[in-house]
């Protein structure tokens, strides 16, 4: 490997460690991550169980590779959150070293792909698939299918057939594991165009091409075939469902350059650096980022004594094909997602894992752009324009670092929650008795857009895997529980997610450490009325849980005399 491949990975490994490394300690489980841990701890601690507990779960039947990751790591680590986390790092390092040797094959230059990759490492638009254990399987596949497209650009350059079965096996791989990669067979298009001779401008390279792309679309209509059709065979699953429109696609796609590019996106980046900036106070911060300046500032030097007096610049073709590159990542990684109605790019949410795809484009995009502004500004002095170009990026690369460290804030802040509750329901253990109901309060539901505790699918399987009692039962006390005499229910869209019975049952009030006991509806409406004061139902909702049982017989609705 020659040396400036070798820095550039040492500086795309360098601004992950900065960027993530100091929240690792800090950050947990999320949301139904609990779901899948609650899973594998009952399963068995043999690797056999395991995979064969996970094997038939609905929600990795549709990946079937998938299947073997949480299971694999829950086998070394089980229910400890900083290992899972620590891998997803390697994966994240791992898609920005092949996305950045991709963009060194499209462009020949060092600097313009050092850029677009450091860009891409950093970029702040996804943080659930940072944070959220479930979404590291988009990091997976992102990892996988950049090492795919370099098997394949080596295959355009080189001719060898070993790096074309190596780039169709990835590419399986990374869709079998996540279909968020499936739409950019465009960019091994643009690889099978670009990289010949003639590039764009020849009808036969679009040709050929278009054959190649070939054995992808089977790869893919593979995956269509075993979701539609013979998944069925090995039991229920939550396969994606599909509704095309045309006003849908075009919505996620004019916001998704909005979050990424647009004055959404800049102005979340805008509140964020705000937020990183309170991160200086800690020490591990502080070091990796001197580490990361210097060697930053190392390494413009050595770009600036590298570079020779007559180093050409980009030309127009250059410029137009990354323009339409950048561009076409974008709107490739969007347009799946035009076929989930459920689907929109989001920025305060956990499901903006949708927006990972896109920070490629928007990474290539942004590192164009300061090429063109070092180009612009010194077009007779090479050494002057790398110098320029480098010294906007790292600007910008500190912009995210920070950006980085302020949304990992809410992350930190959730977990910080939910293990307090770890603790104290561990602390009392033998005071809640035999299978206890648990629902618990004055918490917030989310912190901003990290979920703390929303319900079942997550307090009651970490309450489960902490009390190692599949029975016991557990709730968040929100708008959507109805109460009467008999029961609660946790309703969702007129649907009964739990009924919690009154036997057994405590509020649980994690900052306090206190539980408290309620035999029936009204204790419990009266134990949230005079406790919960920090999070706390709405007036409205507090007067009708009051009205249902202390007068049950008004709470119902009149017959139709009609």
């Amino acid at each position: 490997m020659k040396p400036k491949h070798a820095l550039a990975i040492l500086l795309i490994l360098l601004l992950e460690l900065t960027a993530f490394l100091p929240s690792l300690r800090d950050v947990g489980f999320y949301f139904d991550d609990w779901k899948i841990m609650r899973l594998l701890h009952f399963s068995g601690k043999d690797y056999a169980s395991l995979f064969s507990a996970y094997l038939f779960e609905p929600c990795a039947l549709p990946r079937p590779v998938e299947q073997f990751h949480f299971p694999t790591i829950f086998y070394f680590f089980g229910v400890r959150p900083l290992p899972y986390h620590l891998v997803n790092g390697v994966f994240e390092i791992g898609a920005g070293i092949f996305f950045y040797l991709c963009m060194f094959q499209f462009s020949r230059s060092w600097l313009f792909a050092m850029c677009a990759g450091a860009l891409f490492i950093l970029y702040p638009t996804h943080d659930a698939t940072h944070y959220w254990v479930l979404a590291s399987s988009a990091t997976l596949s992102m990892f996988v299918y950049f090492a795919s497209l370099f098997c394949w650009n080596q295959f355009v350059l080189t001719n060898r057939k070993s790096w074309m079965i190596s780039s169709w096996f990835l590419f399986a791989y990374s869709i079998y594991n996540y279909e968020c990669c499936v739409p950019f067979i465009a960019l091994n298009l643009a690889g099978s165009v670009w990289l010949r001779e003639g590039r764009w401008r020849s009808g036969a390279n679009w040709k050929k091409g278009l054959l190649e792309m070939i054995p992808f679309v089977l790869i893919v209509l593979s995956l269509f075939l075993y979701q539609k059709y013979f998944i069925h065979f090995f039991g229920r699953s939550l396969t994606p469902v599909t509704q095309f429109s045309p006003a849908h696609l075009a919505d996620v796609l004019a916001g998704g350059f909005n979050v990424s590019l647009g004055p959404m996106g800049i102005s979340f980046l805008y509140d964020r650096v705000r937020d990183g900036m309170q991160c200086f106070s800690l020490l591990w911060a502080k070091i990796l980022l001197a580490l990361t300046l210097v060697f930053t500032g190392g390494l413009a030097v050595y770009a600036f004594k590298q570079t020779p007096s007559n180093d050409e610049p980009f030309t127009k073709a250059d410029y137009q094909f990354l323009t339409v590159l950048g561009v076409g990542t974008m709107l490739a990684a969007y347009s799946i997602y035009g076929f989930a109605a459920n689907h929109s790019p989001y920025l305060f949410s956990m499901y903006n894992r949708i927006n990972y795809g896109s920070s490629a484009g928007a990474a290539i995009l942004l590192a164009l752009f300061f090429y063109f502004l070092g180009q612009l500004l010194f077009k007779l002095s090479a050494k002057r324009r790398v110098l320029c170009t480098f010294l906007l990026n790292s600007s910008m690369c500190l912009i995210l670092v920070l950006a980085n460290w302020g949304i990992s804030n809410v992350w930190k802040l959730s977990w910080l929650v939910q293990k307090r509750a770890w603790d104290v329901l561990l602390a009392n253990k033998e005071k809640l008795g035999k299978d206890p109901t648990v629902i618990v309060g004055n918490i917030p539901t989310y912190a901003m857009w990290a979920p703390v505790f929303d319900g079942v699918w997550d307090f009651q399987n970490m309450m489960q895997i902490v009390l190692n009692d599949k029975n016991v039962q557990g709730g968040t006390l929100s708008e959507r529980l109805v109460v009467s005499p008999e029961s609660m229910k946790d309703m969702t869209f007129n649907y009964v997610v739990a009924e919690y019975k009154f036997d057994n049952l405590y509020l649980f009030m994690p900052p306090h450490g206190v539980f408290i006991k309620a035999v029936n509806a009204k204790d419990f409406v009266d134990a949230v009325d005079k406790n919960c004061n920090t999070f706390r139902p709405t007036k409205k909702t507090m007067q009708k849980w009051k009205q249902a049982v202390e007068e049950p017989i008004q709470n119902e609705k009149p017959a139709n005399k009609n």
